[in-house]
């Protein structure tokens, strides 16, 4: 038997690509990025390389299958077709399956050299991989756009180079598909093909692993720019046409409908000096808020005494959870507990503040993420339009104007939802991710999992740079340990778990599933007790360090529906210095959520800002007058006040009691219509001010 030709056309295209892909990437990174240390270039180019192996795997996969198809029905063809007839749809002498081969190889080479020269010159333009704003070509005036790059690139010089290297590309496929090759066995054919499979369907994995190469793992560097290098364009392309399609569309908005939006429901724009809050209507209401810091001159020696800020998100931290801890059968907090325990309640000298009457914000992470540091009402901002436009007001605007240095620490990657560059919009001066922590903790990678390292790796950095900061810091930490598929270091001991009374809790009765879940929630409260322990026993950060957490959602694995507010709540914890926890006026009975994070993260650590707040207060202020209006939770999925439980979108709500913490919902009543009004005009307030930022700031 002979072998098709198949195979050597995909040998020798794969080459010829995966050669253009690399030569692309060396002259952007000589040209943009000339100096790099070898380790991130190292990276660059290995990422890279199986990013571009992912791509020419699909493209050639097809001429593969093809080749198939036709020798399948070359039998047929044969017994059944006229010879003269035959030979028109042959793969040879000129045959249509011969010309459908040659035109798709044609197709896929114009595209792979007419990407990898567009990626060029879009980097130069734009200083970035492609990404949604190339539809703007769409959405914009078509025509002005297709001038403009008429006018700024080489457009002829780029087809011509684009056409020669089709026409080189289809020369070359055109004399494989004529060799006569001589006879092999059919085992050899057999094993040759079989290896060919095989290549091509782990080369379009881009992994050997559990996880698939995606977006949001593949393995980046600590330069940004080089970061943007690794993508493959036409990935990169697909990956801008996902996001394009499913980023919300924001759009310029009237002051006047704020103000009246403001005046139906809360002020949102506040300027703190003096101990004295003010809110304003509007930005140009504010002083400070285009360039300079609000503090003083005389004030700038305190801001070398300003406390360091950690805001920690923590991976489904929910209480639907935390209701089953119990510390000798069911213990889902590890090191934690002292410090969360000793936090729910009222004491002299304490350091521990717990509030557990608590909703988060959204019910998934890139939507409470959104809510916290961009304070957007959509998770997708930062993959869409909007996603270049530094934001006034953010959580990192704040303190940056106060003087401190922002830091972003993940134990995921960076790639997530587009975070590490959209941080860098906003002004965050560093991001470390999982693929820093496995360079600067190698012995991380023996507990690296499918989405990232283990969150002790992230804790254990932002330690490190607490003890060597110079300045001020606000760290934000995203944790990922207690996300499916559940692992943990082999390092941690898990306590028994008594299961046999509380598996009716779950959404599924495989105990050694839920074992698995258990294990990494109680790792997860674990890793971030040993963080705060460290905080607490170290001379230099005992009283220089404020640590807030919260978690971004409810745990999945359990059973929903019986209790709405259990479903939504997450505690939030507080670790005060003694110095300034010592004036605090703490009512663990208050209700929150996480609108009212950074309004007491800023009364802890600031003297004098401006800020943005969606009816959040200083949780410590509870008690002071003029704040019964703020004494609400907000959720996507439900709002929580004094008087009942309103899920939203409905007309039914509920009268509540708190038991053992816990809101519990009682007898059902109407929702007014008056209640409805102002939860729908809070959602309009929500969505105007973040238009509002984006187009008139």
């Amino acid at each position: 038997m002979r072998t098709t030709n198949n195979l050597l056309p995909i040998i020798s295209l794969t080459c010829l690509y995966m050669l253009s892909f690399l030569a692309m990437r060396v002259a952007m990174q000589i040209v943009f990025v000339p100096e790099a240390s070898a380790q991130d270039l190292w990276i660059t180019y290995e990422m890279g390389s199986r990013l571009d192996l992912r791509v020419v795997c699909m493209g050639v996969a097809a001429i593969l299958l093809f080749g198939y198809v036709v020798n399948l029905l070359t039998p047929l063809g044969k017994r059944f077709i006229p010879t003269h007839i035959y030979r028109v749809i042959s793969t040879k002498g000129g045959g249509i399956a011969h010309k459908i081969l040659i035109i798709y190889i044609a197709l896929m080479s114009f595209f792979v050299c007419f990407s990898a020269i567009g990626n060029f010159y879009y980097f130069k333009t734009y200083h970035t991989r492609i990404d949604a704003f190339i539809f703007g070509i769409k959405d914009d005036d078509t025509l002005a756009v297709l001038q403009v790059i008429w006018q700024d690139y080489p457009v002829l010089l780029i087809l011509a180079a684009c056409v020669l290297y089709t026409y080189f590309c289809v020369c070359i496929t055109q004399k494989i598909l004529n060799l006569n090759l001589p006879a092999l066995r059919n085992v050899s054919v057999t094993i040759l093909h079989c290896i060919a499979i095989i290549a091509l369907f782990l080369g379009i994995r881009g992994s050997i692993g559990t996880q698939p190469l995606k977006e949001d793992t593949i393995y980046t560097t600590q330069n940004q720019s080089l970061n943007h290098l690794i993508f493959n364009p036409i990935l990169a392309l697909q990956y801008a046409h996902t996001h394009y399609k499913n980023a919300i569309k924001f759009q310029p908005v009237e002051l006047t409908e704020g103000i009246t939006l403001q005046k139906a429901v809360l002020p949102i724009f506040f300027s703190h000096t003096q101990g004295i809050t003010k809110s304003f209507d509007s930005l140009s209401a504010h002083t400070s808020l285009e360039s300079h810091s609000p503090h003083t001159p005389d004030s700038h020696a305190s801001k070398h005494n300003s406390p360091h800020v950690v805001a920690v998100l923590m991976e489904s931290f929910a209480s639907n959870m935390l209701a089953l801890d119990d510390v000798k059968d069911f213990d889902m907090l590890g090191n934690f507990r002292p410090y969360f325990e000793s936090g729910k309640h009222k004491q002299t000298e304490q350091n521990d503040f717990v509030f557990t009457r608590f909703l988060s914000g959204g019910n998934h992470t890139a939507a409470s993420f959104a809510l916290l540091f961009p304070i957007a009402p959509h998770p997708t901002i930062s993959l869409s339009a909007a996603k270049t436009t530094k934001l006034p007001l953010t959580p990192i605007d704040v303190y940056k104007k106060a003087g401190y240095e922002v830091v972003f620490i993940t134990s995921g990657n960076q790639n997530w939802y587009n975070l590490g560059d959209y941080l860098k919009v906003l002004g965050t001066d560093a991001i470390y991710d999982s693929s820093y922590i496995t360079q600067h903790y190698p012995q991380s990678k023996a507990n690296a999992w499918a989405f990232g390292n283990a969150d002790e790796y992230a804790f254990s950095l932002a330690t490190e740079i607490l003890s060597k900061a110079q300045k001020p810091t606000f760290i934000i930490i995203l944790t990922i340990s207690n996300h499916q598929p559940f692992a943990t270091p082999k390092s941690f001991s898990p306590p028994a778990y008594m299961l046999d009374s509380k598996i009716d809790f779950f959404s599924y009765d495989d105990p050694q599933r839920i074992r698995l879940l258990l294990e990494a929630f109680t790792y997860a409260s674990d890793a971030f007790g040993k963080f705060v322990s460290e905080i607490r026993n170290s001379p230099i950060l005992k009283d220089r360090v404020i640590v807030g957490a919260s978690g971004d959602h409810l745990c999945r694995d359990m059973k929903q529906g019986i209790n709405i507010a259990l479903d939504h709540s997450v505690p939030f914890y507080l670790y005060i210095p003694t110095h300034i926890a010592k004036h605090l006026d703490f009512d663990p009975n208050t209700l929150g959520s996480h609108k009212d994070i950074f309004p007491t993260l800023y009364a802890l650590s600031l003297q004098e800002y401006e800020f943005l707040s969606l009816g959040g207060r200083n949780l410590f202020e509870t008690h002071k007058e003029g704040n019964e209006s703020y004494e609400f939770a907000y959720n996507d999925a439900v709002w929580i006040d004094r008087e009942g439980i309103y899920p939203i979108g409905t007309d039914t709500g509920y009268r509540y009691k708190v038991q053992n913490g816990i809101i519990t919902p009682q007898e059902s009543f109407m929702i007014p219509e008056s209640k409805k009004h102002f939860i729908d005009a809070y959602h309009k307030l929500s969505w105007w001010q973040i238009n509002y930022r984006i187009y008139n700031h």
